[in-house]
């Protein structure tokens, strides 16, 4: 169960390899069978169901909920295209918007990204989100208001790193819940952020020529206490660049699977040459397990693309899932049949004191055969301490791909 020695070209520049895929929201919802909304002519509504009347512009979404479970709390994407909303009458930095409820509660919301080219980035949350519809407004043009944002993501993770961070005046990563703050490692900088699955992203680079230092992110503030996590949920848009076996994300002591509490990464298969996803986790005093997703999951190098990965452990099951759905694994050197769910008893992860890294092992290689830094893009990486259910993770990504929210109403204009 040893992982294999990082491939040789591990320091090959990004940049020659792989052209970045174009962020194109209206792609993204061809591609995922849905209608994307089309430019509506402006009508004016009648005051009765009107929010507040020093918002000149609203218009009406619908949350489309494709499964059969009512969730709590979770984070929606809104993508505002100029076909979408009005930047024109608009605040310059979005500090306007309202997202309303058909009953009339505002909603908590947090911009990630305020720019027409190619969208804006919303991030809502839906206090209660019930199978089939639920409507709601979206409001701008009051030049007198105050910006307001709201807690979107607390609710329902405990760190959530956008990976939109500039790294221009230091190397600070935020947490989008305010919890556990984020170092990027010194190779890091302004050159390592770009455009993103969803909004911004950072590119990991791989190894720097001393073999051992490389880019990668300590999450320090506080360290992450495993031992107090009675469940896990990991998430992650990952774009792998090079064939090789690298983590997403990572906290154990070495790359002996012993000394792992959690590790989420790719492997790759010597023979073919295919990856796969795999997880390895450690639950109370017991041993580490490991899970491999079939070969092919995760496409790499010239066929390389965004992929959503996640998977959670609920204190019985494990389940990995690829792009929203659940994705057979093998319980590894323990049995070759491939099933969505594994079962694993525990009452919490196994203690360890390691802070958690994103992109490698941990901060404290000495040898170069230590190192699995991550080669390609990553963005959008989550963490709860709960295992969030398969329809959480379909609506998850059905909203992180523009396939959740319908923008076709009109545009209406106060009385």
């Amino acid at each position: 169960m040893r992982d294999p020695p990082l491939v040789a070209a591990a320091a090959l520049t990004l940049g020659c390899v792989l052209a970045n895929p174009a962020y194109d929201v209206r792609a993204s919802a061809s591609e995922s069978g849905t209608t994307s909304a089309s430019t509506s002519g402006s009508t004016t509504a009648g005051v009765d169901d009107w929010w507040d009347p020093a918002w000149r512009h609203r218009r009406p979404l619908i949350i489309h909920n494709p499964t059969a479970e009512t969730l709590i709390d979770p984070p929606i994407a809104l993508f505002l295209t100029p076909d979408r909303l009005d930047f024109a009458s608009a605040a310059a930095d979005g500090g306007d918007l309202r997202v309303v409820a058909d009953d009339g509660a505002l909603l908590d919301h947090a911009i990630e990204r305020w720019s027409a080219d190619p969208a804006a980035l919303v991030w809502i949350r839906a206090p209660k989100l019930p199978p089939g519809d639920t409507p709601l407004w979206l409001y701008w043009d009051n030049p007198d208001a105050p910006p307001v944002s709201g807690e979107v993501f607390a609710a329902s993770y405990d760190a959530v790193f956008h990976l939109a961070d500039r790294l221009i005046d230091d190397l600070t990563i935020a947490d989008a819940t305010g919890a556990h703050g984020g170092h990027a490692y010194p190779t890091m900088g302004p050159a390592s952020a770009l455009a993103g699955r969803l909004g911004g992203a950072l590119r990991f680079a791989g190894v720097a020529p001393d073999g051992i230092s490389g880019d990668f992110i300590d999450v320090d503030a506080p360290p992450i206490e495993s031992d107090l996590w009675p469940g896990l949920t990991l998430e992650a848009w990952v774009l792998h660049a090079q064939r090789g076996e690298h983590r997403i994300l990572s906290k154990a002591t070495s790359t002996k699977p012993a000394d792992h509490v959690v590790a989420l990464g790719i492997h790759d298969n010597a023979e073919s040459g295919d990856t796969a996803l795999y997880l390895r986790l450690a639950v109370d005093d017991g041993l580490v397990q490991e899970y491999q997703s079939e070969l092919l999951a995760i496409p790499h190098g010239a066929e390389a693309r965004w992929v959503h990965v996640a998977a959670t452990w609920d204190g019985a099951e494990v389940r990995l899932y690829v792009d929203g759905a659940a994705a057979p694994s093998r319980h590894f050197e323990v049995d070759d049949t491939y099933v969505e769910a594994h079962p694993l008893a525990g009452a919490s992860l196994r203690d360890g004191a390691q802070a958690l890294a994103i992109a490698n092992v941990n901060d404290l290689l000495l040898d170069p055969d230590e190192a699995r830094y991550w080669i390609g893009d990553l963005d959008e990486i989550r963490l709860a301490a709960r295992a969030h259910t398969p329809a959480w993770i379909e609506v998850q990504h059905r909203s992180m791909i523009d396939a959740l929210v319908d923008y076709s109403g009109a545009i209406e204009s106060s009385p």
